[in-house]
C-alpha cells in the first residue's frame, strides 16, 4: 500500500470513527451554504462601516489639523493685539470701525496713502493682517484671527486713549 491509498483510507476511517464531528462539520458547511447571501450582505455592511470608519478616521484628523492650525493663528493674532497693531477705521467715517480684507490696501488717512509693509494692522473683529507688497502694491496679507474679545477691547480703548495724537488708518 503506498502512501496515498494510506491516506484515502484513513480520512474513510476517520469518518466512521468520527461520526458525529462529521455530521456536525457537514451541517455547518450545509448553514454555510444555505447562509451564503445573508454572510455576503453582513460581509458588505462590514465594508461598508469599515469605509465610513476610515472617512469619520480622515474627518477627525482633518479636524484636529484645522484645530491646531486655529489655535497656532490665534496666538499670533494675540501677539500682534498685545504688541499694538494699527487698528482701522472706515474711510467714508473715521469714527467708525470696519474690517480688513485679505488683498486691499489700508490707507493712512491723513495722507490718504497705502501703509507701509510690514506695517501690522488690525479690525475689532479680531482679524490682524500684515502689509506685504503684492505686485507693488502694499496690501493686507497673512492674515491671523482671535475670538479674545478681551484682548481686542483692550486694543481699542488703548486706540481710543489715543486718538487725539494718532489718526487711525481708513479701509479703501
Amino acid at each position: 500500500m503506498d502512501f496515498k491509498d494510506y491516506q484515502a483510507q484513513s480520512k474513510s476511517h476517520w469518518i466512521k470513527r468520527n461520526p458525529i464531528s462529521s455530521a456536525a462539520i457537514a451541517l455547518m458547511v450545509l448553514a454555510g451554504a444555505a447562509n451564503y447571501s445573508t454572510i455576503s450582505q453582513n460581509m458588505q455592511a462590514t465594508g461598508r462601516v469599515r469605509e465610513k470608519a476610515m472617512e469619520h478616521s480622515e474627518f477627525n484628523q482633518q479636524l484636529q489639523a484645522t484645530s491646531l492650525f486655529v489655535e497656532q493663528q490665534a496666538e499670533i493674532a494675540e501677539q500682534r493685539y498685545s504688541e499694538g497693531c494699527v487698528l482701522v477705521v472706515a474711510s467714508n467715517d473715521p469714527t467708525k470701525f470696519t474690517s480688513l480684507t485679505e488683498g486691499q490696501p489700508v490707507l493712512d488717512s491723513v495722507r490718504n496713502v497705502p501703509l507701509p509693509a510690514g506695517t501690522v494692522v488690525c479690525d475689532v473683529f479680531g482679524n490682524t493682517a500684515r502689509i506685504v507688497s503684492l505686485d507693488g502694491q502694499p496690501v493686507a496679507s497673512e492674515f491671523a484671527y482671535t475670538g479674545n474679545k478681551q484682548l481686542v477691547d483692550d486694543a481699542i480703548a488703548a486706540s481710543n486713549a489715543a486718538d487725539a495724537e494718532i489718526n487711525q488708518p481708513n479701509i479703501e
